[in-house]
């Protein structure tokens, strides 16, 4: 084979790498777009629920009575 006909090749095989790699990394920017806004969610719903969890422990600590508190011999 001549010389430039290897160069040929090996330029088509580098070709088919970058159009390989091109679309590669556009699936895995997409993936991490659809990530990002799951992982806001996921923050958001985190949140809510903490706030949540937050008021109900303080309604439940307003709701004690002395009948509810242990005896210290417990």
């Amino acid at each position: 084979m001549s010389e430039i006909k290897v160069l040929e090749q090996r330029v088509e095989r580098l070709e088919e790498l970058i159009s390989y790699l091109e679309e590669t990394v556009s699936v895995l920017n997409t993936t991490i777009i659809e990530q990002s806004s799951q992982l806001s969610r996921v923050r958001e719903s985190s949140l809510q629920l903490t706030s949540q969890l937050k008021s109900l422990q303080a309604s439940m600590e307003d709701e004690r009575t002395a009948e509810d508190e242990r005896p210290p011999h417990y």
